[in-house]
């Protein structure tokens, strides 16, 4: 005889989980913004991305660190090392 399965408490009536933080980050530029952007970035310094770094950009601009919405300043860094 099999138990009927229950729908977890924390689930929303869309059944998705709630996001960490309780607020999905989308990074990603609107259609509208994309080429003042691309022209911004031309006069930027670049650098040569590993996989790793590109892969943790994807990761926070999709929202997949959310309710992170970038990466730590080196006195960030520091105090989390210090505490």
């Amino acid at each position: 005889m099999s138990m009927p399965l229950q729908q977890p408490a924390n689930r929303s009536p869309l059944n998705q989980i709630p996001p960490h933080g309780g607020e999905l980050k989308n990074l990603y530029l609107s259609p509208e913004n994309v080429e003042d952007a691309r022209q911004q970035g031309l006069q930027l310094k670049s650098w040569t991305l590993s996989d790793r770094q590109i892969c943790d950009l994807e990761l926070l601009m999709c929202g997949g660190f959310s309710p992170l919405e970038g990466f730590m300043t080196q006195q960030d860094y520091e105090a989390v090392v210090e505490n």
